[in-house]
């Protein structure tokens, strides 16, 4: 599946979670699954917990994946270095452990 066609699973739309991305319109943030991914879920157990995700080749999660780096290859956060420092190893470490995740399963 190409990366297009992933970002075609991900939907934004106002009447849903407040306009957030989410996966195929359905209740499921795109940061959702990211956080559990990063909090150390496997993509089996994040598909159990989210049985209306689909299994086929995790493309969902996937697609939650293609989103996130589309995202932070698009933006450039300009800051002051002091006003950036207090959250930038959080960060960091956040992404870090999300790819070290997805890695793991792919």
């Amino acid at each position: 599946m190409s990366s297009e066609d992933l970002l075609k699973r991900v939907t934004v739309d106002p009447e849903i979670c407040h306009g957030k991305p989410c996966v195929r319109g359905l209740r499921y943030p795109v940061e959702t699954i990211l956080e559990y991914l990063a909090g150390g879920d496997s993509i089996e157990n994040l598909l159990t917990e989210f049985p209306d995700l689909e299994r086929e080749r995790e493309r969902d999660i996937l697609a939650c994946h293609e989103f996130s780096r589309r995202m932070l290859a698009a933006k450039r956060v300009r800051r002051k270095p002091h006003a950036l420092a207090p959250t930038t190893p959080r960060l960091e470490l956040r992404i870090t452990i999300i790819i070290s995740s997805l890695r793991r399963h792919y």
